[in-house]
């Protein structure tokens, strides 16, 4: 018996991931969510590789201080491009389960670490260990563009604690 597979006209696959628990995949178009299953015995298709990187297709995450791209995520690590406006500043803010590490595609960091202040120049990298208060700044006149590699245990974005905001979120 052959099967077809329902054509998707209105699902455009803006993330998908494969849970690895439930054998489903998750497509999400704004904010409706449709999951549909697999890997059953009538199903041929196999299960995916509950370890491989699934590279993520989001929109830009648009903030007060610029805006970020989630680029690749994986179990325990999370890539994003951001982009930080002139003058702008993040909060000062610390994780309790997450390292970050930012490198500096464009432009000039100024970062603060544990209270140690140190500007971040293009192709220079720092790593912020699990824990550590920190903020970044772009004390430039051009866009601040980094990539932020997260590495732990959870990268969740409600894993910020917020010391001080400059935007009223702390």
């Amino acid at each position: 018996m052959e099967r077809h597979w329902p054509r998707a006209k209105t699902i455009v696959p803006l993330m998908f991931r494969a849970c690895r628990y439930t054998n489903t995949r998750i497509y999400s178009l704004n904010k409706m969510t449709v999951t549909t299953s697999y890997g059953s015995a009538d199903d041929p298709r196999p299960l995916p590789d509950p370890t491989a990187i699934v590279p993520l297709v989001r929109p830009q995450q648009m903030r007060p201080w610029g805006h970020y791209i989630s680029l690749e995520l994986g179990a325990r690590h999370q890539v994003k491009r951001l982009v930080v406006k002139p003058g702008e500043s993040l909060s000062l803010q610390k994780h309790c389960h997450r390292a970050e590490v930012w490198v500096v595609i464009t432009g000039t960091a100024e970062v603060t670490c544990d209270d140690v202040v140190k500007l971040v120049y293009e192709a220079e990298s720092i790593h912020l260990p699990v824990g550590c208060t920190h903020r970044l700044a772009n004390p430039g006149r051009i866009d601040l563009e980094l990539i932020e590699v997260q590495t732990g245990s959870y990268l969740g974005e409600d894993d910020i604690c917020r010391l001080e905001d400059v935007y009223g979120r702390a």
